[in-house]
């Protein structure tokens, strides 16, 4: 498990780990479905994220953006394909702590994401391996510029994954992220 505060690691170190999760899991590729809603801040993490990498890596498969969020209501018809692709599926949220220190921790599992844990609802499993954000406090709202740096350096990371297991080496336009 990785759990690190998003601005004591670099987007590269993150997207390493990615990459090396993936590699162990046999595959060479792999897609990202970003949860979460853009009409609440502590909840934006997902669909920013995918926006934005969407801009930064177009080539990558990718479900969840600002003008295609997946949200609760879509999670599990997304689980359910995500469980049938042939490749490793990394599924990003937006998490919520009971402590102030774990505001802004990054956490990658190699094992699926378990959406809507943090406001109580009971959502199916997504994807292989999961990133959680967590962008505030339970029962406060986040800050908008936690998340949208939040968003910035996990899209640089799977932008930087992408690269490393396209080019098999990873030091191909290195300086990019």
């Amino acid at each position: 498990m990785f759990r690190r505060h998003f601005k004591e690691v670099s987007s590269r170190e993150i997207g390493q780990y990615i990459a090396d999760l993936v590699r162990a899991r046999g595959d060479k590729r792999f897609s990202v479905i970003c949860v979460g809603t853009p009409i609440v801040a502590f909840d934006m993490l997902g669909p920013l994220l995918g926006s934005l990498l969407l801009e930064t890596c177009p080539d990558i498969l990718l479900e969840g953006t600002l003008w295609r969020p997946v949200t609760a209501a879509h999670v599990a018809g997304v689980a359910a394909v995500a469980a049938e692709m042939p490749h490793t599926v990394v599924a990003v949220d937006s998490a919520l702590s009971k402590y102030m220190d774990r505001i802004g921790e990054i956490t990658i599992e190699a094992k699926p994401l378990e959406p809507g844990t943090g406001v109580g609802k009971a959502l199916p499993s997504i994807g292989d391996i999961s990133i959680a954000g967590t962008v505030g406090i339970s029962g406060q709202n986040a800050a908008y510029e936690l998340v949208y740096d939040m968003a910035v350096v996990l899209a640089r990371a799977l932008a930087y994954a992408h690269l490393i297991l396209a080019t098999e080496g990873g030091d191909d336009d290195e300086n990019r992220y």
